[in-house]
């Protein structure tokens, strides 16, 4: 499996979305959520499951930045033990 790597993504003013990228396909997303006086840092694996409608994947939700980024490499690596979910096997957001 290729490493995750976050890449910042610009948007409005004071925003933290980052993408998260194996090689060269995205598959997932991780940002800064503040809610009244706390900081979350929601994240979810994308493309993974298709509905018919939408596409989901697991998603969490830590305390810091890099504890999603922990969370999220850890749900991903469970799934890609999953025979029907290796890289190649489901459609991924490029972009």
């Amino acid at each position: 499996m290729s490493s995750l790597i976050l890449r910042h993504e610009p948007g409005a003013a004071g925003s933290e979305i980052y993408r998260v990228w194996s090689g060269d396909e995205r598959v997932g997303t991780i940002r800064r959520e503040d809610v009244h006086a706390a900081t979350y840092w929601p994240w979810h694996i994308t493309g993974l499951i298709e509905t018919g409608e939408r596409t989901i994947g697991p998603s969490g939700r830590a305390s810091s930045r890099e504890e999603a980024m922990e969370q999220f490499r850890s749900a991903f690596v469970r799934l890609l033990a999953v025979p029907h979910h290796r890289p190649g096997d489901y459609p991924y957001r490029k972009g």
